[in-house]
């Protein structure tokens, strides 16, 4: 399951911090993706991955301007994922998951 929000900055109502997080429905013991594009870290939990996070560096004034860099982000992350090997990393799934 993904999730967007716009977290607001400080005091500001009308500042947008965009965020987004994937959970996983399988926990694994390892970086399963390797290293992640900027801006992206590894949610951990007892040792295990649960999430993929994404928290925007910079906030932004207008909703739209927020919802077009989470559509950016969103993008750049899929074409992240089609440079990964698909079968190693399910592989590594099967082995790693509890």
């Amino acid at each position: 399951m993904a999730i967007y929000s716009f977290n607001s900055v400080g005091t500001a109502s009308d500042m947008y911090h965009p965020s987004i997080v994937i959970q996983l429905s399988t926990q694994i013991k390892c970086r399963i993706l390797g290293e992640l594009p900027a801006g992206w870290t590894y949610g951990w939990k007892d040792g295990k991955v649960f999430s993929l996070d994404f928290n925007d560096s910079q906030s932004y004034i207008d909703v739209e301007d927020a919802m077009t860099r989470i559509n950016a982000v969103v993008g750049e992350f899929e074409a992240y994922l089609d440079t990964r090997d698909v079968e190693s990393t399910r592989a590594i799934m099967l082995l790693t998951a509890d």
